[in-house]
């Protein structure tokens, strides 16, 4: 378990190698509707991994999520992917590799199947379309690192992660 509760000026910082926090599946993690926010700072150009809830080997499980950079479209720009009977993403069009902190909320409705994603807090993507229901896997959760059809590592620092068991809205 790693805690710096209470402490300031500390991030999480991957090296883009090998750098990654695993936390085992919990029965609190199989969620219909969540919100996962976090500050990241990063000049990556590539794909990399930010916050995920994956199998770590290419499975494709229903209940697998991803929040990531740069696979459907842009290199700087975040991505929330989710696989349940079926599959859909939806990509930020705001770049965040630019070296500077951004506040990154994304969100899944799973009733209606809405994704967005909200950088320093203005939505930058909603798709409506996207796959409902609960999320059942028992994959780990993971911060810095994704697998999707490949090992992406990230490269930069992440903060203040949290994972909510609602739809958070912009006030929030």
């Amino acid at each position: 378990s790693l805690s710096l509760s209470g402490s300031v000026g500390y991030s999480l910082s991957f090296d883009g190698v090998d750098d990654y926090v695993m936390v085992s599946h919990d029965a609190s993690l199989s969620l219909a509707d969540f919100s996962v926010t976090f500050w990241m700072k990063t000049t990556a150009t590539s794909m990399n991994g930010l916050v995920s809830k994956d199998c770590g080997g290419g499975c494709d499980a229903d209940g697998e999520w991803w929040v990531y950079m740069g696979h459907m479209g842009g290199d700087g720009e975040v991505n929330l992917y989710v696989i349940k009977d079926g599959q859909l993403g939806a990509l930020a069009n705001q770049i965040v590799n630019d070296d500077q902190w951004h506040f990154v909320a994304a969100t899944r409705d799973g009733t209606t199947g809405e994704q967005k994603i909200s950088i320093d807090g203005q939505i930058a993507v909603t798709v409506t379309n996207g796959p409902t229901g609960q999320l059942i896997d028992p994959s780990p959760l993971l911060f810095g690192y994704t697998y999707i059809g490949d090992i992406y590592y990230y490269t930069g620092d992440l903060d203040d992660i949290a994972i909510w068991n609602e739809v958070l809205t912009a006030a929030e």
